[in-house]
């Protein structure tokens, strides 16, 4: 007999921890980084609208609750679109998806009497409207793949199912909501976006000086080693400015050394608190500071 522990659900409802969903779906699903989910996700950026997430107005909503299954899986006008003034164009990481595919999702929305193009980020992957444009992308995913468009990805013909599929759709949507939610929660952003999408740095309170400085050496390091030829401005360390904020109110790991927190901070604390939170000595961050700009000044560039 297996000793494997039983994994139980609160009142048979799915998990709402992303990373325990994903632990369930990975039996079955195929790897986020395999050839076929990468088509699946290329092929979503391409037909629908994904940024910035939006919500979907309740009359769109409405519309969609009362589409018929058999209308919604019909694909006559797959076979029947025709574009006499597009002119070719490839999207997607390969560049081999023709944009074509987004005037084909859009005007079966419009055969749907719907106008909406995008997921509602605000409501679970099984809402009615999250599983009609779930549905619509298997359908346009597969008419895509009969076309192939996706000969460049070199696709497991295992994963090619259509409970996959869906599947796939479903953990990228769900990756994306729980991105965006953790973007709104204060306590988890560490930087802010202006309205004109300049994107801010925020001051953790917790940390201390030593601890801060040492972060924002790592943060360049790091961004240095991944892409040391270009400085791609998609990655979020390379787009933060400096803070202007400070995170109000902020998660703050516990169990750390004590000259990691900031004094300030830390004294703002009662005393089981602060006992609550750590009981670790020092670990000499301030030491390990002072050697390393002496023996890599290049890790501190002088401010102008």
């Amino acid at each position: 007999m297996s000793s494997k522990t039983t994994r139980y659900r609160l009142n048979g409802k799915p998990f709402k921890s992303l990373r325990t969903q994903n632990k369930h779906v990975s039996a079955w699903l195929p790897s986020s980084n395999s050839a076929f989910c990468q088509s699946v996700y290329d092929f979503i950026k391409i037909v629908l609208s994904t940024d910035p997430p939006s919500s979907v107005p309740d009359q769109q909503k409405a519309i969609a609750q009362a589409i018929e299954k058999k209308k919604l899986q019909d694909k006559t006008h797959l076979l029947n679109s025709d574009y006499p003034s597009y002119v070719p164009e490839y999207a997607g990481k390969k560049k081999s998806i023709l944009t074509k595919y987004k005037l084909i999702f859009l005007d079966d929305l419009k055969r749907l009497h719907l106008t909406s193009n995008t997921f509602d980020i605000t409501n679970d992957a099984s809402s009615n409207w999250n599983s009609l444009i779930i549905e619509l992308l298997c359908k346009h995913w597969t008419y895509a793949e009969s076309q192939n468009s996706f000969s460049a990805y070199a696709i497991n013909t295992d994963d090619m199912d259509q409970e996959k599929l869906y599947g796939v759709i479903a953990r990228w949507f769900n990756g994306r909501k729980s991105l965006f939610s953790q973007k709104k929660d204060p306590k988890k952003k560490e930087a802010e976006e202006l309205a004109d999408r300049t994107v801010l740095k925020l001051n953790l309170p917790w940390r201390s000086p030593v601890l801060k400085s040492l972060c924002e050496v790592a943060d360049r390091e790091t961004v240095q080693a991944t892409c040391p030829a270009r400085h791609d401005g998609r990655l979020l360390e390379v787009r933060r400015r400096p803070a202007q904020n400070t995170s109000e109110p902020a998660k703050v790991p516990m169990n750390l050394a004590s000259d990691c927190y900031s004094n300030e901070f830390f004294g703002s604390l009662p005393e089981p608190d602060q006992k609550g939170l750590t009981t670790q000595p020092p670990s000499g961050l301030a030491e390990f500071y002072f050697k390393l700009t002496q023996d890599h000044p290049s890790l501190f560039p002088i401010q102008s």
